[in-house]
């Protein structure tokens, strides 16, 4: 296939990150926060459109690649991107090389189960980490004031927001001590809105860690906030794109 033309620079390849169950060939085969892409492929459609190559991945995973190349995963070769929105995606790296798993579906950490019988959450799971680390689930510890009100209180030292992200953290470190005694990854990056409020839940998050982590595990892995915001997804797609076309 020929290179295509954009504003005038020659594009190889094109990369998408979409949220959900992006299978290796592309098939999206879940999306629970946008069931409409459901069944669809997306990289097919756009590669008619544009006749050049197109890949798609899951979007967790393109940020933790973008991280890892550009961001706050510089310099390591094992770590799990974590990021807190809507949802709570994420994304991992073993040895220097995005992991993917047998079918493309690996690292849906968020739909790890940390209240067996909890709360119910949109994939039909119950007690979901995303329905207690996500910026829904914090408004619900915070009394429903958003997470932007929270952080403000949080900041003027409030007892309910404080609370509120420790909850948060509490929640965060008791799924991820299984991740990190399982593969004693070298970090963690976390990023997505609900981490610019890293600071308020940092400390209970590393308390958390310490209980029911190996002390050699706690102490030795890295924990940062993401560097580079929404951009850490168009890195990764860049990079997952060029790795297809060569």
């Amino acid at each position: 296939m020929d290179d295509a033309a954009v504003a005038g620079v020659r594009v190889k390849a094109v990369g998408l990150g979409i949220p959900g169950l992006i299978g290796s060939d592309g098939l999206i085969h879940s999306s629970v926060n946008l069931r409409a892409l459901e069944g669809l492929n997306l990289a097919e459609l756009v590669m008619e459109r544009l006749a050049i190559p197109v890949v798609a991945a899951n979007d967790a995973n393109l940020n933790a690649l973008g991280e890892s190349l550009a961001g706050a995963g510089r310099g390591l070769d094992s770590l799990v991107a974590i990021t807190i929105g809507t949802g709570l995606g994420s994304g991992l790296l073993l040895d220097g090389r995005l992991w993917c798993g047998a079918g493309g579906f690996a690292a849906e950490f968020g739909h790890t189960t940390v209240v067996p019988d909890g709360l119910p959450c949109p994939c039909g799971n119950h007690g979901c980490l995303e329905q207690y680390v996500s910026a829904a689930a914090l408004s619900r510890h915070g009394g429903g004031l958003a997470p932007e009100e929270l952080a403000v209180r949080a900041a003027q030292g409030e007892p309910q927001a404080c609370a509120a992200f420790e909850t948060l953290g509490y929640w965060l470190g008791t799924a991820l001590a299984g991740l990190l005694n399982t593969l004693n990854l070298q970090g963690v990056i976390i990023g997505g809105g609900v981490a610019e409020s890293f600071g308020f839940f940092e400390t209970s998050l590393r308390h958390t860690l310490s209980q029911r982590t190996f002390s050699q595990i706690a102490q030795g892995v890295v924990i940062r906030q993401a560097l580079l915001g929404d951009d850490a997804g168009l890195v990764g797609a860049a990079r997952h794109a060029e790795q297809m076309a060569e």
